[in-house]
């Protein structure tokens, strides 16, 4: 019985030590493993490497500057307690996905960049980008008939005063789609290539008054207007300025909208001088 009891004892010790010495090298691990974190964090590229450069951060993300960035960083900052981090700050989410917007960086690139994993950088990427949409959407005013006359610039007043909105489509590429039927609807004989494309109007002193949904590009300028909610912004009078792609006068002609489409020079030298006074 005593020689059990100290065999016993023997095992005991021996897996005591055992453990002792996994407790050490896991000690070990994890102190190396704290110092591999904060030496990535610390060669990372993120807000914190343009900060304090205006001309930067408006290269980095497309904004005017440094206080527009931290705007649109404080509108995100209220409903990103729903967004998994991935240990970046507010202002590196926002920079990452302006980065991918604007300067067109692949996202594995920019997860090595910001030294998270990649699907973590597309994850945060859909995520940020919605809720952005979703945030900064009310930037988008169409304007009442006070506002549109205060603002309506010098130039307009005398032959285009009820211009409301210019218009005119942009196209984004997109990866080539697996199915026939997407790869049909997406491709823009214009672009040559698989798009998106989007309906925007602009007021006669510059600003984004309205922004469609995104359709194939296959579609035309014209059912882009007629397919889109446009129209139901428009009041009988307005006048819309657009170019000759836009053949929609009578559509228009039938709400009381009249379509106007300056003069260009497609086939001659240039434009006559009753074609000058005319635009």
């Amino acid at each position: 019985m005593q020689q059990k009891y100290l065999e016993k004892c023997r095992e005991l010790s021996e897996m005591k030590e055992k453990v002792d010495m996994l407790e050490q090298e896991v000690k070990l691990l994890h102190d190396r493993n704290v110092l591999l974190e904060k030496s990535t964090h610390a060669k990372a590229w993120g807000y914190h490497k343009i900060a304090g450069s205006s001309e930067n951060v408006s290269y980095y993300t497309g904004l005017p500057n440094q206080q527009v960035f931290l705007w649109v960083v404080g509108v995100f900052a209220h409903c990103a307690q729903c967004v998994p981090s991935q240990g970046l700050s507010l202002e590196d989410q926002v920079l990452l996905v302006l980065m991918r917007l604007g300067l067109d960086i692949h996202l594995f690139f920019l997860a090595d960049l910001f030294g998270i994993g990649k699907n973590s950088a597309c994850k945060l990427f859909e995520t940020v980008l919605t809720l952005l949409v979703a945030e900064l959407k009310m930037l988008i005013v169409w304007p009442d008939d006070i506002s549109f006359n205060a603002w309506l610039p010098e130039a307009f007043r005398t032959k285009f005063s009820r211009v409301k909105v210019i218009i005119d489509s942009t196209e984004i590429r997109l990866e080539k789609a697996s199915g026939t039927t997407a790869q049909s609807a997406t491709w823009s004989p214009y672009k040559n290539s698989n798009t998106v494309k989007v309906l925007i109007g602009i007021t006669p002193n510059g600003l984004i008054s309205y922004v469609s949904e995104c359709w194939g590009g296959k579609i035309s300028d014209k059912q882009l207007v007629l397919k889109t909610d446009f129209t139901s912004k428009l009041d009988y009078g307005d006048e819309v300025l657009a170019d000759h792609g836009f053949d929609v006068s009578h559509e228009l002609a039938s709400l009381g909208v009249t379509l106007v489409v300056p003069a260009y020079t497609k086939g001659k030298k240039q434009l006559s001088r009753a074609e000058v006074n005319a635009s």
